[in-house]
């Protein structure tokens, strides 16, 4: 049976957000899709090409997973409550997991 992999990646760097602007709808900068290519490459070498992305559906989530599963379209399924940190619960489980692992982006 072949390796199969599980791989949590945060999103990348992303712009500042604009005036107005609801947190759900920030881009990615410039450095930070310059920081997913190079993830991409190091995670190529390491565990080859990813099947299936599960993300939320903020804007920045999704630019990171098109970056890293380039030029290959995957299956993607998108949750819009998944980290939803608006909730009381959602911020806590959030807080415990990036308290294991950090809170970097990518």
């Amino acid at each position: 049976m072949a390796t199969q992999y599980l791989t949590v990646l945060r999103h990348s760097l992303t712009l500042p957000m604009s005036k107005g602007q609801s947190d759900h709808d920030r881009r990615l900068s410039p450095e930070g899709i310059t920081l997913a290519e190079r993830r991409r490459a190091s995670l190529m070498r390491q565990r080859g090409p990813f099947d299936l992305g599960i993300v939320s559906n903020r804007v920045r989530t999704r630019e990171t997973l098109d970056v890293i599963t380039a030029p290959k379209e995957i299956n993607v399924l998108a949750y819009p409550e998944l980290f939803d940190q608006e909730s009381a619960r959602e911020e806590a489980v959030m807080s415990g997991f990036y308290g294991r692992v950090g809170s970097k982006s990518l």
